[in-house]
């Protein structure tokens, strides 16, 4: 009896157990194709999980091309050509060339190809073009079906794949929110109350660290299913495995406006829309301005929210081995190609100096009522910059695609991909969304976002700054993204990341208020406490002729 090889391949896990297609189903074929030829199976190769254009990029596979050298095994048996391979390039035929050149033949129900004849090279090509083909066309009917759900607002992938606390039901294509979704209506609302650390968020929802920043960007919470991207399938988009093997999941990329597909699936939702954009808002902030706030609180309250003044670099944190804590520009510990310091202005800021300057100008400045007011009015100004007619654009951008989104359902239905029933629940939110839209287009200028009486109510809980704890006050700056601009102790400017503003706001931190600046001072104090304990130092070195002469009468009289 001849020995072969059993090769034996599934493209997903889910395939293994299919009584079509599965492990037993071609384990089976394999041993009637072995009783049929009067061959002995010495050994089986399984690859799960394997795609038929990335076999030669598995371990298993590579190791069966180097054991048909061996003058014992005689072929390969196999259920069909296309569990061989799949080729997606010509990179795949060597395959094929490994099996001519070591006069190995591949056993097949239908008889076995022997790749070192003409015909057997001729059939092989051919049946390996075809099994490409074949691969290419179940990749496009699947993808095509899964475009046509997503566009009726059902769910095209797996239930494991759904976004955390939110169920579909299949029979129905209903969407709902699992009891779990409280937790979810929490972290939003400690994010809109400033505790913005994803791993402690994600440590309350029970997922891994830094999930919580995808769950505060999905909108489905708003109760909108949005397709805004696509997997990229160019070559640039393939990512590999640690094993060095293509994997299936590709990078995403965002979708064309016309591709993009927004349907209400949960009415009502869990997160205002209102809640929902702020969050939006804080998130870009947050990036934007590359602030971490750590689970545990540090040694510092202004970490993340100072800046330099002079050179604009941001002011790190420093703490020396005494365990005396510095706010310390970054440019100050980077040097140029001359091995010049790239900031000699700032110099190192002691914490407990600096912070009570900060500190005070918060609690008189943001809750000084000129200053508010000055704020209000350069929201007002903002808004009323904002163009009027690109807002009408936009409004118009999104009536014509509600009105080309309603063409494509009613194509559909003419199709019979959806029913009338179907056709007409699409309709009817389409019908909704158009009326929106039109009440919009006939709106004047816009509304402020703010009233004195909200702007009042923002700065409200600044009145007792002094008596707060670091982790309430980092709490507060989170929902304010403060920009500080310092230099040697000196404030030059605050500038106010609030949402709904398009550009920072502006604090004059020169106007007059009627509140005392006792820390004012505090930097010359600080500087004359340095001139005396530097002519202390040349009193004592005068005072001490030589290594091994007696204390200075400076130190015995400080002593006595």
């Amino acid at each position: 009896m001849e020995r072969v090889i059993e090769l034996i391949r599934v493209s997903t896990e889910q395939q293994a157990d299919d009584d079509r297609g599965g492990i037993p189903a071609q384990r089976a074929a394999n041993l009637r194709t072995a009783e049929l030829y009067g061959l002995e199976i010495i050994r089986t190769v399984e690859l799960i999980d394997v795609s038929g254009a990335a076999v030669l990029a598995e371990p298993a596979m590579l190791q069966l091309l180097q054991d048909i050298r061996r003058d014992d095994v005689h072929g390969v048996v196999t259920r069909e050509f296309s569990r061989l391979m799949r080729p997606e390039n010509y990179a795949d035929f060597a395959i094929l060339q490994s099996f001519k050149e070591t006069n190995t033949l591949l056993y097949l129900p239908e008889g076995p190809l022997d790749f070192s004849s003409r015909t057997g090279r001729l059939m092989g090509t051919i049946r390996a073009a075809i099994a490409a083909e074949e691969r290419e066309t179940i990749r496009e009917r699947m993808m095509g079906g899964k475009e046509a759900l997503r566009r009726m607002g059902r769910w095209a992938a797996g239930n494991h794949q759904l976004p955390f606390a939110v169920d579909y039901d299949r029979n129905t294509y209903k969407f709902s929110y699992k009891p779990e979704a409280q937790k979810v209506h929490e972290v939003f609302r400690r994010f809109l109350a400033g505790d913005q650390n994803y791993d402690a968020l994600s440590d309350y929802l029970g997922l891994t660290r830094g999930t919580a920043k995808n769950i505060l960007q999905n909108p489905i919470y708003t109760g909108w299913l949005v397709f805004s991207e696509r997997r990229d399938l160019s070559s640039k988009g393939q990512r590999v495995g640690p094993a060095g093997h293509p994997l299936r999941d590709r990078r995403k990329i965002d979708r064309p406006e016309e591709e993009t597909y927004r349907n209400k699936v949960i009415d009502p939702g869990l997160i205002s829309d209102e809640d929902f954009a702020r969050v939006q808002e804080m998130v870009a902030k947050k990036q934007e301005l590359a602030v971490r706030q750590r689970t545990k609180v540090g040694r510092f309250t202004y970490n993340g929210f100072l800046w330099c003044a002079q050179c604009g670099a941001r002011i790190h944190t420093l703490e020396n081995q005494f365990d005396r804590y510095y706010y310390i520009c970054s440019n100050k510990k980077r040097k140029d190609f001359a091995g010049a310091c790239l900031c000699p202005y700032t110099s190192y800021m002691n914490r407990d100096k600096l912070e009570p300057l900060l500190d005070d100008l918060i609690s008189r400045k943001l809750t000084d009522p000129k200053v508010l007011q000055d704020i209000y009015d350069q929201q007002r100004r903002q808004l009323e910059s904002k163009s009027p007619t690109q807002d009408r654009e936009l409004i118009e951008e999104q009536y014509k695609a509600c009105y080309a989104k309603r063409d494509r359902v009613i194509d559909m239905a003419a199709d019979g991909i959806i029913s009338k029933a179907a056709c007409s629940e699409k309709l009817k939110v389409i019908d909704e969304e158009i009326r929106a839209l039109s009440a919009k287009l006939t709106e004047a200028n816009p509304v402020p976002a703010w009233s004195p009486a909200q702007v009042g109510e923002m700065f409200a809980p600044l009145v007792g700054w002094p008596s707060l704890d670091r982790a309430a006050r980092r709490r507060l700056l989170n929902g304010l993204a403060p920009k500080f601009e310092i230099a040697n102790y000196e404030i030059h400017g605050l500038y106010l990341g609030l949402s709904g503003c398009t550009e920072p706001i502006t604090v004059d931190i020169n106007t007059q208020s009627d509140y005392p600046r006792a820390a004012a001072s505090l930097p010359a104090r600080c500087e004359e406490t340095r001139a005396a304990r530097r002519g202390t130092a040349r009193h004592c070195a005068r005072e001490r002729p030589h290594r091994g002469a007696a204390p200075c009468l400076h130190r015995s009289a400080r002593r006595r």
